[in-house]
């Protein structure tokens, strides 16, 4: 089993999209439940624009702990799609602010539902039904659900990690983790770690600074430019969370003696890393900058360039 330590925009989308396409299980720790999937990939091609689809079947192991039970409940469920890959909902990139609304027939991930709606249909008479199914994958549930991280002897681990090939710990959840990362990692301390990382630091921080509207919590909706020449220091402090991210995990794992290896985004190849046989994915899956076509496009793009050397220069 592969745990892959990235945080937010460090090719975790890349890496599931090629974990899928061999028919691959993955699994995500979160705040308030774990989501295993297992996929059969049937088929993928080009269409006629270029674009990659497939056709996949998915089968979902979701676990989590509902506020009136006592015990961890188990929702499984199949669903069949043929789709095209290249699909983002991204919103407010500074560079590209029409990215992703072309795809994926106009449809995306988001559940846009009211706040009085999720709790409804989480209710025990929607059990099993495909909204309160779509609705386990949020984070809208806590209202209705604990936290499924402290509930550790409730569930047994060797039947969550049974299978799976990739897993995720806790690395794009809300607050501090420390201590559930620490125990899972204890747990699983003989599987491979890998710990992704640039090497082109100016590409890396441009691509952040593009992506702040949409990864910055409580700078989500705000303009790039406008937080450079008026909120500085929170733009910085945004950047610093990366680094400061993958620091933490190095910490960690050493402090508990687990060996580690690193990936290379810009230079090491997925199928040597991981070996899951073919990859056909490119750089567009999650490098926006490959997908601009037009002049303002690019003019804003090196805005990005010009601002993440000055961050660096600084730090």
């Amino acid at each position: 089993m592969k745990i892959y330590w990235g945080g937010a925009d460090s090719g975790k989308l890349h890496l599931i999209k090629y974990a899928k396409l061999n028919s691959k299980t993955y699994a995500r720790f979160k705040d308030y439940q774990i989501i295993k999937q297992y996929t059969t990939c049937k088929d993928y091609d080009y269409d006629v624009n270029d674009r990659l689809w497939w056709n996949v079947i998915e089968n979902f192991f979701i676990y989590y702990k509902r506020k009136d039970e006592e015990t961890i409940r188990t929702s499984n469920f199949t669903r069949e799609r043929f789709v095209p890959l290249y699909f983002s909902s991204n919103t407010n990139n500074y560079c590209n602010q029409n990215w992703g609304k072309e795809s994926e027939m106009k449809w995306d991930s988001r559940v846009l539902l009211k706040p009085e709606q999720f709790k409804k249909y989480l209710g025990k008479e929607y059990i099993d039904t495909a909204i309160y199914n779509r609705i386990l994958f949020t984070a809208n549930v806590s209202h209705t659900f604990d936290r499924i991280v402290d509930y550790k002897d409730k569930f047994c681990l060797d039947e969550v990690s049974k299978d799976v090939d990739l897993l995720f710990l806790f690395v794009h959840t809300d607050g501090d983790k420390t201590n559930e990362m620490e125990y899972y990692s204890n747990k699983f301390r003989n599987h491979h770690h890998i710990i992704p990382f640039k090497e082109d630091m100016v590409d890396s921080i441009a691509s952040k600074l593009d992506k702040v509207g949409h990864l910055g919590h409580h700078l989500n909706g705000c303009n790039m430019m406008d937080l450079y020449n008026n909120r500085k220091h929170e733009l910085w402090a945004y950047l610093d969370t990366f680094s400061n991210h993958i620091e933490r995990v190095k910490n960690m794992l050493n402090k508990l003696g687990i060996p580690y290896t690193y990936f290379n985004l810009d230079r090491d190849n997925y199928v040597d890393v991981f070996g899951w046989g073919d990859n056909p994915l490119d750089n567009k899956m999650s490098h926006l900058h490959d997908t601009f076509d037009s002049d303002i496009n690019y003019d804003r793009w090196q805005d990005c360039i010009k601002i993440a050397k000055e961050y660096l220069s600084e730090r």
